[in-house]
């Protein structure tokens, strides 16, 4: 394959900070609401790891980290799925596909949540008839906001949508939509089985405890290889929270380690990683030291983007957050703009119709007890 990056972009030359100066840091505070830079950064570093990869053939993982709220790393998420998708039709990389962390029953969750009846059959693996992650798309679009940017999360994913990009929700099953994991879902027991110690198992796993996070991250992992696997793809880009990346001292005075991280986890496995995780205030400080080595090696943090944060339950009208995405966008080039989801209420029709009994079209056959 001929490698030619899409954009000259320059990132500029990253410097050290923190108390052990291992971690690099790139500083965009000169424009903070100028993502490009950023995407340009990651692209470089993406064709460098394709060159390093035409000879053993490794699957390659981006690992965009985020602070769920902030629209300025989503709309780079978004951004940096335009390049990618450019240069995939140009010829210029590989076939790739997105993974966003969340639950990976939402499918079925939100198809519950609008009444639609789910056989026992398939309770718990809906998702894998989604092969391509489109049916999960538009479930969310239409019936689940995100509590944490609603509107850019909306966009970023409505612009798989709109271009079939192969996606998957990687996240464990949490408990009717709480902060605990529900062990009652298959794969999320099947996880916990795996990889919990017995007294994690005998309790309740907060997702955001060291033993939650690890536990999804091992989750996280299992999902990524077996969908790039499924979808033939040579590149996957997973956004999740920043912690998930190398591991962070978290809100629960806990410590999610740099060995139970996803960026590890997936080197122990023989993938090549990518990491950019926005470095919001005193992100170095609770990051632990192994894991400011390893984004020496494969990651980038960036600092000085905007900070503005959205909340769904703060305010009801997202107009306000598609308005300062959209600024977003305009002062990085211009290149994608803010989608939203036409089709909402296509699953609000009368239950035992034709039209509700075809929501469940792309389930091929119903396998037998």
């Amino acid at each position: 394959m001929n490698i030619q990056p899409t954009s000259s972009i320059k990132s500029g030359a990253p410097f050290s900070i923190g108390p052990q100066d291992f971690a690099r840091v790139v500083d965009y505070s000169a424009n903070p609401m100028d993502v490009r830079p950023l995407v340009g950064a990651a692209m470089e570093m993406l064709f460098a790891k394709i060159k390093e990869c035409q000879k053993t053939n490794k699957k390659i993982v981006i690992l965009f980290g985020e602070e769920h709220s902030m629209p300025t790393h989503i709309g780079a998420q978004q951004i940096l799925l335009h390049d990618m998708f450019n240069a995939h039709a140009k010829g210029q990389i590989p076939k790739f596909a997105v993974g966003f962390e969340r639950p990976h029953n939402s499918l079925e969750e939100a198809l519950k949540y609008k009444g639609i009846h789910i056989p026992k059959q398939i309770h718990g693996h809906i998702a894998q008839f989604d092969r391509d992650g489109q049916e999960s798309l538009k479930a969310c679009t239409q019936t689940i906001y995100s509590n944490s940017a609603p509107a850019s999360v909306e966009s970023v994913m409505m612009f798989c949508r709109k271009h079939k990009i192969s996606s998957r929700f990687t996240d464990l099953a949490r408990y009717r939509l709480s902060r605990y994991l529900d062990p009652s879902d298959p794969f999320t027991a099947s996880i916990i089985k795996k990889y919990a110690s017995i007294d994690t198992i005998e309790n309740d796993i907060h997702i955001a405890s060291a033993s939650g996070m690890a536990l999804r991250n091992h989750g996280m992992v299992a999902q990524i290889l077996d969908h790039t696997d499924q979808s033939k793809s040579d590149i996957f880009v997973q956004t999740m929270g920043a912690g998930h990346a190398y591991g962070l001292y978290n809100d629960l005075l806990e410590t999610s380690e740099y060995k139970d991280s996803i960026e590890c986890l997936l080197k122990q496995r023989g993938v090549e990683v990518v990491a950019i995780v926005p470095a919001c205030t005193g992100i170095l400080e609770f990051m632990p030291v192994e894991a400011q080595k390893a984004v020496g090696e494969t990651g980038l943090l960036v600092q000085g983007l905007n900070e503005q944060t959205f909340e769904l339950l703060k305010d009801l009208n997202l107009t306000p957050e598609r308005e300062f995405l959209n600024r977003v966008f305009e002062q990085s080039g211009g290149v994608t703009q803010v989608l939203e989801a036409k089709d909402k209420g296509e699953y609000d029709v009368p239950i035992g119709s034709k039209a509700h009994m075809g929501i469940l079209g792309f389930v091929p056959a119903l396998p037998k007890i």
